[in-house]
């Protein structure tokens, strides 16, 4: 079995793939900057460490995070990342690089001139139990949206296409690429087998939630909060099928991977309790209109009442 340093080990993805190389009987050494996670922290064959990863600006710095290391996953999405880590890795021997980000980045560029035996993996639209978002930013906003009154509630048009992968399946594919070293110097974009609009994706979460019905009632975007949707990032069509005959076996369907994981009550009454905050926001724009128009309209019979 390997050891493996994963860089950014409880982010969005890090958490996910550290549990499955656990599972695969790798070591994993695991670099981060928030609190190591108890059930983490007892495993045996975790090693954690707490640490700005901007802030390792030497080759010695990163020494003894590298030593016994196999290869080296990156998962952080910080956008700067000191080139001493390439350095670092050349030095110790360890070679194999596998740099995930859901866009392009300087590192991109370092790790393409370097002499390590590198892979950039770029995903896009990520589901996982209880979350559903981009490469950074991850967030249960379209299953509140999917459990709305009798309907469910779609932002915009709706038509936005995607790819949506399901995270273990791409943390499968990580760890693939982790593992073999034949398989180098290469930009890979897993995604998911269906070309689906976002519409289609809440409502296919909706029928998950064990929810009835497929009516739609469109909402305007704004509501949902730029920070949230800036983390659905729009697929490209033209993407390869997530490493068909590669290494990793295909992608699931959405429908197959959530079959494989049915909904929990608890998971349906908070999906539930999430759609009002849009509705709400609504609700006290419409009555603020209607305030406005009402005092504009009838400024002059007000006036005329003021003594």
């Amino acid at each position: 079995m390997a050891k493996l340093l994963v860089i950014g080990a409880t982010g969005f993805i890090g958490r996910h793939l550290v549990a499955a190389l656990l599972e695969r009987r790798h070591t994993v050494v695991g670099l981060h900057r928030s609190k190591t996670p108890p059930s983490l922290a007892s495993h045996p064959r975790f090693v954690p460490h707490r640490a700005d990863v901007a802030k390792l600006k030497t080759a010695d710095q990163w020494r003894d995070f590298l030593a016994g290391v196999d290869a080296v996953v990156h998962c952080t999405g910080l956008a700067k990342t000191p080139d001493t880590l390439l350095n670092a890795c050349v030095e110790r021997g360890v070679l194999r690089f596998v740099h995930v980000d859901g866009a392009a980045s300087a590192l991109d560029e370092s790790l393409k001139t370097s002499d390590l035996n590198w892979v950039i993996v770029r995903p896009t639209l990520i589901y996982a139990r209880g979350v559903f978002g981009g490469i950074s930013v991850g967030s249960s906003v379209l299953q509140n949206l999917a459990a709305g009154p009798g309907v469910a509630l779609i932002p915009g048009s709706g038509e936005e296409r995607y790819q949506p992968i399901c995270m273990e399946d791409l943390v499968g594919i990580i760890c693939e690429l982790a593992e073999a070293s034949s398989f180098s110097r290469r930009v890979i974009e897993p995604v998911g087998p269906d070309l689906l609009n976002l519409k289609d994706i809440i409502l296919k979460l909706r029928q998950w939630l064990d929810l009835p019905g497929q009516k739609t009632f469109p909402v305007p975007r704004w509501l949902m909060g730029d920070a949230v949707l800036a983390g659905i990032d729009q697929a490209d069509p033209a993407k390869p099928q997530s490493f068909k005959g590669l290494y990793a076996p295909a992608a699931r369907s959405m429908d197959a991977a959530l079959a494989a994981q049915p909904s929990t009550r608890q998971e349906q009454e908070r999906a539930r309790q999430g759609w009002m905050r849009p509705l709400v926001i609504l609700g006290w724009l419409i009555v603020w209109a209607v305030s406005t128009f009402l005092a504009i309209t009838y400024a002059d019979v007000l006036t005329s009442l003021v003594p």
